[in-house]
């Protein structure tokens, strides 16, 4: 028997102790059979000392209970669940000493400090979020310690079965001749409402522009753990007889053929290069007061707080970082006006010293704004100190058929946090 064998062997049989082998219904016990294996390896991703961890999408705690037992101290973040195994679900948390926290992963601020974990787990849980993905990864983001790491996991949408499935004009979704909870779950939490494909989890982690986060991708792992020659729906219970040609050229292709693989698995650390600041260290001129603006689609992003800018705006940083290693400032501004304002330029100076031009465009979603720090402005700037100048075209609401607002607006900024790209050595 194998090391790995021997650890979900090993793994399997904790499950059982922890939740209770006799209490397990048939639903759950297929579920660990499934996902056992994905359990050790993801587990042998986090580092080898164990610390403070946060299980994101915790339910049912198989992964919870199984790093609580290898030292960690672990919390977890779940919606309340009225399931049969939901309803023993807190009582084996609370009695490995896992704490638990009822969160909306898309919509609330995690109930944390900054910098509060070592280690985070986002396993499993992506693809059920009909919404807004990017939240829950800021969220992790903020409570993560610089130099924390995250490991990711999602079902890959181009892996064998799917591509084997379309290419004989088969559905990737349940049939629609099993029963209509098979075929439509009532709890929407239990589908899968977007897969992703490998370049996406990378877009969502280190690519995405839409938040003041980024990681840093450390590994992109195409994981097996679904494609063995035995495995079903249900676990690795097929017998050779069974086997069906797809199955044998899933074995075969996906051990050479990485991209086919089932899961998609990312590791990734928060940079100690890129930090945020909140509204204590910004000191501003040339806005307008704050007032919250929605975004678009209140049910996808919550509404934020910012301010219009004037033509002529500035923004002071008092960071208390070097200012000589700063590269790049981020700011989220966006401009809810109507098509015919157009694009408006801005232009930057950092310093005194002219810095990049931005255009933004009309829209009510946040984007993340970089203004760029030229290496002389770094080099003559006081120490932990930013002086970020703003030029904007002006454009007047009540010329444009909004009311009679006659005042002359720039963009839209929140300037309740700042992101700070830093050289290194990092910051």
């Amino acid at each position: 028997m194998t090391r790995e064998a021997q650890s979900i062997q090993h793994a399997r049989k904790r499950i059982a102790d922890a939740c209770g082998a006799a209490s397990m219904t048939p639903g759950e016990a297929e579920y660990v059979e499934r996902h056992v294996s994905r359990y050790v390896r993801t587990l042998a991703l986090l580092p080898a000392s164990p610390g403070s961890l946060l299980d994101v999408g915790c339910f049912p705690g198989h992964l919870s209970l199984l790093a609580a037992d290898k030292g960690w101290t672990v919390t977890g973040l779940s919606r309340r669940d009225g399931s049969v195994i939901g309803a023993s679900f807190e009582q084996r948390m609370n009695d490995r000493d896992i704490r638990l926290f009822d969160v909306d992963v898309e919509r609330d601020a995690f109930p944390f400090a900054d910098e509060s974990f070592d280690a985070v787990l986002f396993n499993e849980t992506v693809e059920h979020l009909p919404f807004n993905p990017y939240h829950a990864l800021d969220q992790i983001w903020r409570v993560l310690k610089p130099g924390g790491v995250l490991v990711f996991s999602t079902p890959n949408l181009a892996s064998f079965d799917h591509r084997w499935a379309l290419g004989r004009s088969r559905t990737i979704y349940p049939l629609l001749t099993k029963s209509l909870g098979e075929s439509f779950h009532a709890d929407i939490s239990q589908r899968h409402i977007r897969e992703y494909t490998r370049d996406e989890c990378i877009h969502l982690l280190s690519g995405q522009a839409k938040y003041l986060y980024s990681f840093e991708i450390q590994r992109v792992l195409m994981d097996r753990s679904w494609d063995g020659l035995f495995f079903t729906e249900h676990g690795y219970r097929a017998s050779l007889r069974s086997i069906r040609i797809g199955t044998l050229l899933r074995a075969i292709v996906t051990r050479v053929v990485p991209s086919y693989r089932s899961n998609i698995v990312v590791v990734a650390g928060k940079p100690r290069s890129y930090v945020r600041v909140g509204a204590r260290a910004v000191a501003s001129e040339g806005f307008y007061p704050p007032e919250v603006s929605g975004t678009g689609a209140a049910f996808v992003r919550q509404p934020l707080e910012g301010c219009w800018s004037k033509q002529q705006a500035r923004m002071v940083l008092t960071s208390g970082l070097p200012a000589r290693r700063v590269e790049r400032v981020d700011i989220l501004a966006w401009l809810p006006a109507p098509a015919s304002v157009g694009p408006l330029r801005i232009s930057t100076r950092v310093n005194g010293v002219s810095a990049n031009e931005i255009i933004v465009s009309p829209t009510p979603e946040p984007m993340r704004l970089s203004v760029r720090i030229p290496r002389s402005a770094s080099e003559v700037s006081e120490q932990g100190v930013l002086r970020i100048e703003l030029e904007t075209q002006g454009w007047r609401p009540g010329e444009h058929g909004i009311g009679s607002d006659s005042r002359t607006l720039g963009v839209m900024m929140c300037l309740n946090q700042v992101g700070l790209a830093c050289k290194a050595p990092p910051c």
